[in-house]
């Protein structure tokens, strides 16, 4: 069986699907963490600085600088959250799927656009 190497085009449309998954989800996540971790700083007197995102195991988490100067790293379970917490992240995971979903088959179908044209 011959094994398909796919065509050089392919390689910028795929780095570009990736880029644009890369900034769907960290979009999503800032759905959820910057109204978050601003409103925790508030009620603290601290800084917000910016948010670490979940990856695999570790727990999302929040960075703030305190009057003093300290940084101080919270995560998500540490802080106090709310129904509108929730609610927001549950829109931010719901409008991952779709997105992600689009830009794969976009990036599909523009592919196989292109060897129909290329090959004639």
């Amino acid at each position: 069986m011959k094994t398909k190497i796919p065509p050089l085009y392919a390689v910028p449309i795929m780095l570009l699907a990736a880029a644009s998954l890369y900034f769907i989800r960290d979009f999503s996540y800032s759905i959820y963490y910057d109204p978050l971790c601003e409103r925790y700083a508030e009620e603290n007197g601290w800084q917000y600085v910016s948010f670490k995102p979940p990856y695999r195991s570790s727990p999302g988490a929040c960075k703030f600088e305190t009057p003093d100067g300290r940084s101080v790293r919270l995560e998500d379970e540490e802080m106090s959250t709310t129904s509108a917490d929730y609610a927001r992240l549950a829109v931010g995971i719901v409008l991952v799927w779709p997105l992600w979903l689009a830009v794969m088959v976009g990036a599909t179908f523009l592919i196989k656009g292109l060897q129909r044209i290329l090959k004639g």
